[in-house]
């Protein structure tokens, strides 16, 4: 489950010592009641050691026993709020190392329009060379603009086969260098309008194209990283993630693009240039600002140190939320020279789309040797954060 470190208590309130001036009048005014209550119900001698115990004594007596228990109750409350912080630090503590999980990337697959991969994919975004173009969807209604992947002949469910054995087959080798004895955990994200048997077959192929046996994650977004870092954190594990989207009725400014990613949790001597996926932050277009915080959070970076920013989803490279989020958390990025957005290029590709950000950063953050940033809006509701990280900073 995600992170929420705001749905921790607040610190105990701070307990308000005695006042003393309050309380030696309290003890002034036992004492005159006491002394006026004596005096009036005295019937013997008043000379007596015992009328001036009884006119003093009993008066200082209540009320130092009235202060007495204040005093406990004020020592018991400061003994309850220490105790209360103390907790509320440790659970904080913990949260926030839970927070700061990551993965390393192995391996990065991508087919979007251009079909060369994802060093080829960020070459065109950072070139701001658009790929859309005005074409006829497979409906046969109308023409907009959208991007569509090679087979734009073939039904959603051939294409989607055929292109989930070549992403297979190009993640066969990383794989296979993986151990053996490693867990590894499957999550298909499909974005297309296809029968159950199809996904199975899909399911299948892609554990015999890899000779390994899947765990299944059903999760959408990136919340399977969350589940992936929270339930398999404790054993070395990997994760493969196959996200498609394949638009039947595609909208003006969308795309398609099938990604494939392989993460595991411990630093692997075959990639010792892997680059980190520090958790996402899930929040709203109204708190960008603090998901954009907790972020760096994870990531363990200062503001200064992010260098560029991926986006994808929503308005956030138009409506300027995007550079008043960066502002409020003193990260300084020129929003046209260092941030870039995959929808102005290939379109927002749906269920593909928080991977292929996260593939188009990784490779970015790897070829530049700096931190960055990547920023997705799955829904109007939802925005997803994230860090990435190099191996090596340049």
């Amino acid at each position: 489950m995600p992170v929420d470190l705001d749905a921790i208590p607040d610190k105990a309130p701070k307990i308000p010592r005695p006042k003393t001036r309050r309380w030696l009048g309290f003890w002034l005014v036992c004492l005159v009641i006491g002394m006026l209550a004596t005096v009036w119900f005295w019937q013997a001698d008043r000379s007596s050691a015992t009328f001036w115990f009884t006119a003093l004594g009993v008066p200082t007596f209540f009320s130092g026993a009235i202060f007495s228990l204040r005093r406990i109750g004020y020592k018991s409350d400061q003994v309850w709020a220490a105790s209360w912080d103390a907790e509320r630090h440790r659970l904080y503590q913990q949260e926030t190392a839970r927070g700061q999980r990551c993965a390393w990337m192995i391996d990065a697959s991508v087919v979007t329009t251009l079909s060369e991969g994802r060093e080829a994919l960020v070459d065109a975004v950072l070139d701001n060379d658009p790929l859309m173009s005005s074409i006829t969807p497979r409906s046969g209604k109308g023409t907009l603009r959208h991007t569509y992947l090679q087979g734009f002949e073939k039904t959603q469910s051939e294409l989607l086969v055929r292109l989930f054995n070549t992403l297979t087959s190009r993640l066969a080798e990383p794989m296979a260098k993986l151990p053996e004895s490693m867990p590894c955990m499957l999550a298909l994200q499909v974005g297309a309008d296809l029968e159950p048997s199809v996904i199975e077959r899909l399911w299948k192929e892609t554990s015999h194209s890899l000779s390994r046996q899947f765990i299944s994650l059903n999760e959408p977004e990136f919340h399977v990283l969350d589940r992936w870092l929270d339930t398999y954190y404790d054993i070395p594990s990997a994760l493969l993630v196959v996200s498609a989207q394949i638009n039947s009725a595609p909208v003006e400014g969308s795309g398609e693009a099938i990604v494939g990613t392989l993460l595991v949790n411990r630093p692997s001597p075959e990639y010792p240039d892997a680059v980190f996926v520090h958790r996402p932050q899930l929040g709203s277009p109204d708190n960008l600002t603090q998901t954009l915080s907790r972020a760096l959070l994870w990531t363990k970076s200062a503001p200064e140190e992010i260098k560029y920013s991926w986006l994808t989803g929503g308005a956030l490279a138009l409506d300027g939320l995007w550079g008043m989020a960066c502002e409020s958390n003193g990260v300084v990025l020129n929003m046209q020279t260092q941030s870039s957005s995959l929808d102005m290029v290939v379109g927002y590709t749906g269920h593909a789309a928080p991977w292929l950000a996260l593939a188009a950063g990784a490779t970015h953050a790897e070829q530049g040797g700096m931190k960055l940033v990547l920023a997705v809006q799955t829904s109007q509701e939802h925005i997803w954060v994230g860090g990435v990280s190099p191996a090596i900073l340049k």
